[in-house]
């Protein structure tokens, strides 16, 4: 569920002290509209599965299990605050 999922982001970030609260906020379809406009609700309500074709195409092999998104997200935050940090 998405919502679980910006939750641990939420309090990823949060640990890093890179938002001030942990909290998530719920945005009404009015705030969606006004922030992202009409086409935002095509990318909420899409479903979307994809294959790394062309990285196999390049060399890449996927080694080990599948993690759990919920083992990842530390790490994401961890990279992504590091490249906003050098940008």
């Amino acid at each position: 569920v998405w919502g679980d999922i910006i939750s641990k982001i939420a309090e990823e970030l949060y640990k890093k002290k890179a938002i001030s609260s942990p909290d998530v906020k719920e945005f009404t379809t009015e705030e969606i509209d006004n922030l992202f406009g009409i086409l935002a609700w095509y990318s909420i309500g899409c479903n979307s599965r994809s294959k790394a074709d062309r990285a196999r195409q390049l060399g890449w092999k996927p080694t080990g299990k599948n993690p759990n998104i919920f083992e990842t997200i530390g790490d994401e935050v961890k990279t992504v605050l590091e490249k906003e940090k050098s940008s």
